[in-house]
């Protein structure tokens, strides 16, 4: 969002005459790439938090499947895999 104002001040300041025609493509792609960048980020954020919420309710079902496991990520395949 503060980039996409920066984008909107400079051309704001084009349009006012502070800046010229040259300094704003100069700054342009500046903030184009940081905002593809931060997008990118939000994107992978958004996916390791989709990813975190399968894992937890993997595990949540996996408790309930063998309430008598301790389920330890590490230690579950030693511990319960004979079980099953």
């Amino acid at each position: 969002m503060r980039i996409e104002k920066n984008s909107e001040r400079l051309v704001t300041a084009y349009q006012e005459g502070l800046v010229t025609l040259a300094q704003l493509r100069q700054r342009m792609p500046a903030l184009q790439k940081q905002a593809q960048a931060v997008g990118s980020e939000l994107q992978s954020l958004e996916m390791a938090a989709v990813d975190q919420a399968k894992y937890l309710q993997l595990a949540e079902s996996l408790g309930a499947f063998e309430p008598n496991c301790e389920y330890e990520p590490t230690r579950w395949i030693s511990q319960c895999a004979s079980r099953f």
